[in-house]
């Protein structure tokens, strides 16, 4: 990638995050997980990492604040119960 054209430079420790967090939540919703995948990345304030509420604006996105914040909660809460 080349910043010239205003691409951020490739972080490999937090692309593996990110991937990582995609596959823990297609387990609770796969839909979500196709989300991030793709249309995320396009977002302005994208940010791949392992927490799902730094990811970007939860506003800019189709699904709003509301769906995220609870897709965030349903995933602390399967891992809080793996721990």
């Amino acid at each position: 990638m080349s910043e010239s054209r205003g691409e951020k430079p490739l972080d490999l420790r937090r692309e593996i995050e990110y991937v990582n967090l995609i596959e823990r939540v297609r387990e609770i919703d796969p839909e979500a997980a196709e989300y991030l995948s793709g249309p995320a990345r396009e977002l302005r304030e994208f940010t791949p990492c392992r927490d799902i509420v730094s990811l970007f604006l939860w506003s800019d996105t189709p699904q709003g604040p509301e769906y995220w914040n609870a897709l965030s909660n349903r995933l602390r809460e399967k891992e809080r119960h793996h721990e």
